[in-house]
């Protein structure tokens, strides 16, 4: 799967589940090559916020369901909140 398209996807499944996004998210920077290889997630809660970089590979581990999942559990462990997970 395309990895670009998966974490917009899975940002998208997140946002419907609870989780609020910076304006800026996803931001996609290229490492080598110009190839896109990190992907920038920046998610706000009534805490602050949450900053995560991934690189592609890291994303190896995730279909669209599990990563917006992470998300979610990011935000439930950050900020005490009980978002509900995707199943």
């Amino acid at each position: 799967m395309d990895k670009e398209k998966m974490v917009k996807d899975a940002i998208s499944l997140a946002k419907k589940h609870g989780v609020i996004f910076s304006d800026t998210t996803p931001s996609f920077r290229p490492k080598k090559d110009n190839r896109k290889e990190i992907v920038y997630i920046q998610i706000n809660f009534s805490g602050g916020q949450i900053s995560k970089d991934f690189r592609f590979s890291e994303l190896d581990q995730f279909d669209e369901i599990k990563l917006a999942n992470f998300f979610i559990e990011l935000v439930n462990e950050k900020d005490n909140q009980k978002l509900k997970k995707i199943e």
